[in-house]
């Protein structure tokens, strides 16, 4: 939670972690020296509400924006990996719609993020 003053991960070594990685977690607390105190949980779904909830003291999750992050109140204290997707195709594919369907979606996403949407009420008055 952003009310803590984490500075690193090895803070949170013999906490309470909630995830839904669990092996990545428990690898890199015990790169930290403490996997063996630290109490690791598998969760899936919204993992970001087990801090509200009083299941963790913090999580790892899958971050892409970080807007639900901020929205439950937590902060990123340390990165455990950065990622990327790719879409690969096979040039002698079975399937070229398909893939050029797939391309074009994941085009299209690349494109909206540089827009934002505004929706609003505004009482209509007619002359």
């Amino acid at each position: 939670p952003v009310s803590k003053e984490y500075k690193g991960g090895e803070d949170l070594v013999g906490a309470k972690i909630s995830t839904s990685f669990p092996n990545l977690t428990r690898k890199y607390f015990k790169e930290k020296g403490g996997v063996t105190e630290t109490k690791v949980t598998y969760l899936s779904g919204s993992v970001e509400v087990a801090c509200g909830l009083g299941l963790a003291d913090a999580i790892v999750d899958l971050v892409e924006s970080g807007d639900t992050m901020v929205a439950h109140n937590l902060c990123v204290v340390d990165t455990l990996m950065q990622t990327e997707a790719v879409l690969v195709s096979n040039a002698k594919t079975s399937f070229p719609k398909m893939v050029k369907k797939l391309n074009r979606r994941v085009q299209g996403v690349i494109a909206a993020k540089q827009y934002k949407m505004l929706t609003y009420n505004i009482k209509k008055i007619l002359p």
